[in-house]
């Protein structure tokens, strides 16, 4: 496991994240790359491109906003995710995260 970029904390889904992402783990970084690409915009689930933020949709149920979370152990220190990806990938991986607060300041 490569973890020279846990001191960084870029920003999910840019240039930058990006390119650290297909640093550390090529196959993640093109699924990234590719839902960034289909979604159209940055401010999307790194894993299923929606870019919903908290609503009620027409069924009535509220889909959860897309937020930013660190990764505490994983390659990559940083993540955008869904609520329903986050949970997914908490459950299949163990992947523990801890939600990034509005206003906080990433490296780069």
């Amino acid at each position: 496991m490569i973890t020279a970029s846990k001191t960084f904390y870029y920003e999910p889904n840019t240039s930058i994240w990006l390119s650290e992402l297909s640093r550390v783990n090529s196959k993640q970084y093109h699924h990234a790359r590719t839902m960034i690409q289909l979604s159209g915009t940055c401010q999307c689930c790194s894993m299923c491109g929606t870019t919903h933020q908290e609503q009620e949709d027409k069924y009535g149920y509220v889909n959860a906003r897309v937020r930013d979370y660190k990764v505490l152990n994983a390659d990559i220190a940083t993540a955008r995710f869904c609520e329903d990806c986050r949970r997914l990938q908490h459950s299949m991986f163990q992947l523990v995260t801890e939600v990034i607060p509005d206003g906080f300041r990433y490296d780069g």
